[in-house]
């Protein structure tokens, strides 16, 4: 295995705020596949599945830039996404997904991030509660998915609603 995408999975996630311990990329994209198998009751397709793992490995390259460094700056995000492009082609991590696993990858990991807040509530981190608030209004206003992740959905806001 290529050396520089083996050490993509220690890249950590969340490094600006304070956590109780941490979460790499390899532990999210673990519990990526997880939800997407969930979600597709088994049945995720081969693509999928690879873009689920290959989704944050340019990190290795760019580190987690933080949401809110995103969300200051456009020209940021733009730059970004040709250097995660650049990083795709020079390791061939370029995967060709319908519009429908598209948003079925993009569901599962806002609600990975939305589930690795609540862990960090359940441990008494109030600090995650913003990005737990954000992560569940962004599902919110995804469109439908299915009737599952809509489920998944309410029970992630249930459990939210504990920590309020």
């Amino acid at each position: 295995m290529n050396q520089t995408l083996r050490n993509a999975g220690h890249v950590r996630r969340y490094h600006t705020l304070q956590t109780i311990g941490h979460q790499t990329v390899a532990e999210h994209s673990y519990f990526l596949v997880m939800i997407l198998l969930e979600l597709t009751n088994g049945k995720v397709s081969a693509e999928l599945l690879k873009a689920a793992v290959y989704h944050d490995l340019p990190e290795v390259f760019t580190g987690d830039i933080p949401a809110t460094a995103k969300w200051a700056s456009p020209c940021l995000v733009q730059s970004l996404q040709i250097l995660e492009d650049l990083f795709e082609d020079e390791h061939d991590l370029s995967v060709a997904l319908s519009d429908e696993d598209k948003l079925l990858l993009k569901f599962a990991d806002m609600a990975e991030l939305v589930m690795y807040s609540l862990d960090q509530l359940r441990l008494g981190n109030r600090n995650m509660m913003d990005v737990c608030v954000r992560g569940i209004d962004y599902l919110e206003n995804m469109p439908f998915v299915s009737v599952k992740a809509v489920n998944m959905m309410n029970e992630l806001i249930t459990e939210m609603e504990k920590f309020k």
